[in-house]
C-alpha cells in the first residue's frame, strides 16, 4: 500500500497526524510531502523526519503567507504521477488550496488514488469564492474525512452536505517522553518550595483566556504561584494586569521552550489550566497541552470551550468558560485536596495512555488506511 501524506506541519513532531513510524507496518510505504519553505523554516524538524527514515519530498509552492492558500507548483502533479499512491492524506482543511489542488489533480491521473482529508474545524464558516466552491468539490471527491473532534466536526461536515465516511483521529503524545519525572531540582530553581503551582502553556492571546486565569488566581489569595510558558501579543498587558491585581510577584513568565523540555516544566505544576474562550471565529479544537500535562500526571482544569471537555473527560475538572468564580472554586478545591490531585493525576495518565498515546494513534491511523484501501469508493 503506497501512501502520500502532505502537510506544511510535518516538520513539527507533535503535528504529524497521518504518519506512521517506519517499520511498524512494513506493508505501508509512506512518502511525506511538504512545501520547500516549511523545511526552511524548521530545518531541525525536517532533518528529524529524514533521520527517522521517512521518504521526504520537498515541493516548490507559492502564497506561503498562510497555510490554507499555499499553492503547489506543477512538481506536485509530477510527484503524483511518479509515486502512483493508493491513498493521499491531506492534513489541510477541505476548503484549503492544497486540498482543492490535490482533488483536482486526481481527476487528471490515470491511476486514481483515494483521498483522505484531515479537518480541525469546529465552527461553521462561510468562505469566499473560490474556496467555497473548492470545498464542495473536495467533499464530493473525498473517500473519507478524518476529524480532530469527536462530534462537532461530524456535525459540521453533515451540514455541509458530506455523505461519506467520517472518522475521529485525535492528536497524540509520546507517553515515554511525557511522563512524571519528579524534577524537584528544576522546581526549586523556578518556584519557592511548598507553593501551589498553577501552570499555563500556550499562546498569550485573548481567546486563550489567560487574563481570566489571573483574575481567578488572585481570588485564591495565598500560597500560590503561576508558571506561564508561552509568548504572544498579550505578554505585556498580562504583566500589567498582574501588577494591577497585586499578584505580579506570584507570576513567572517564561518564553517558548523546546518542546522536548516541556515535561520538566510540567513536573513543576500542581495543576495546568486551559481557560480558553469561545469567540465568533474560534473555539478550542483540541488543546494538545492537556494530554501532555495529563501524561505527566498533572491534574488539569479546562474551560467548557470547544473540545476541551471531550479531551479531559472525567479525568480532570471543567469550569464554565469566562466564569472567574467557577475557576477560582476549582483552583481552591485542588489546592486544598492533595488526595484529589493525586486521584486526577492517575486518571489523567490512564486516559492518555488509553486514548492518546502516540503508538495507539498510529495503529488507529493504520486501521483508517486499511479501511480506505479496502473500500469500494472510486472516482
Amino acid at each position: 500500500m503506497k501512501i502520500l501524506a502532505i502537510s506544511h506541519a510535518y516538520t513539527e513532531p507533535f503535528t504529524r497526524v497521518g504518519l506512521i513510524e517506519k517499520g511498524i507496518h512494513p506493508d505501508m510505504e509512506i512518502t511525506v510531502a511538504l512545501p520547500h519553505f516549511a523545511a526552511g523554516r524548521n530545518k531541525e524538524g525536517y532533518r528529524q523526519l529524514i533521520d527517522e527514515g521517512y521518504d521526504v519530498r520537498l515541493l516548490p509552492a507559492i502564497f506561503r503567507f498562510h497555510q490554507s492558500v499555499t499553492f503547489y507548483l506543477p512538481a506536485l502533479f509530477i510527484l503524483l504521477k511518479e509515486l502512483q499512491p493508493d491513498i493521499i492524506f491531506v492534513n489541510n482543511e477541505p476548503w484549503s488550496m492544497a486540498a482543492i489542488q490535490i482533488a483536482a489533480s486526481i481527476q487528471l491521473l490515470r491511476h486514481k488514488p483515494k483521498l483522505i482529508i484531515y479537518t480541525c474545524e469546529n465552527q461553521i464558516r462561510a468562505y469566499p469564492f473560490p474556496f467555497s466552491e473548492g470545498e464542495k468539490f473536495v467533499l464530493k471527491n473525498a473517500s473519507m474525512i478524518a476529524t480532530i473532534t469527536r462530534q462537532e466536526g461530524r456535525d459540521i461536515l453533515k451540514k455541509k452536505g458530506y455523505t461519506g465516511t467520517i472518522v475521529e483521529l485525535p492528536l497524540s503524545v509520546d507517553t515515554t517522553i511525557f511522563r512524571k519525572n519528579l524534577s524537584s531540582e528544576m522546581q526549586r530553581s523556578i518556584i519557592p518550595p511548598n507553593t501551589f503551582i498553577i501552570g499555563y502553556v500556550g499562546r498569550l492571546v485573548k481567546e486563550k483566556g489567560v487574563d481570566l486565569l489571573f483574575r481567578a488566581a488572585a481570588l485564591v489569595k495565598d500560597n500560590f504561584h503561576i508558571l506561564l510558558i508561552g509568548d504572544g501579543p498579550l505578554r505585556q498587558p498580562l504583566y500589567e494586569l498582574g501588577k494591577k491585581l497585586n499578584i505580579a510577584g506570584k507570576i513567572t513568565f517564561l518564553n517558548k521552550i523546546f518542546h522536548l523540555d516541556l515535561p520538566k516544566y510540567l513536573d513543576c505544576m500542581d495543576t495546568l489550566v486551559l481557560p480558553s474562550l469561545t469567540t465568533p471565529n474560534w473555539k478550542e479544537q483540541f488543546g494538545r497541552v492537556l494530554i501532555e500535562a495529563m501524561a505527566c500526571e498533572v491534574p488539569v482544569i479546562g474551560s467548557s470551550s470547544g473540545e476541551i471537555p471531550e479531551v479531559i473527560g472525567k479525568a480532570g475538572m471543567i469550569f464554565e468558560e469566562n466564569n472567574v468564580n467557577d475557576l477560582t472554586a476549582k483552583l481552591i478545591l485542588l489546592k486544598d485536596n492533595p488526595a484529589l490531585r493525586s486521584s486526577l493525576a492517575q486518571q489523567g495518565r490512564e486516559r492518555v495512555v488509553t486514548l492518546f498515546d502516540k503508538m495507539k494513534v498510529m495503529e488507529q491511523t493504520a486501521s483508517i488506511y486499511n479501511r480506505v484501501f479496502n473500500s469500494e469508493t472510486t472516482y
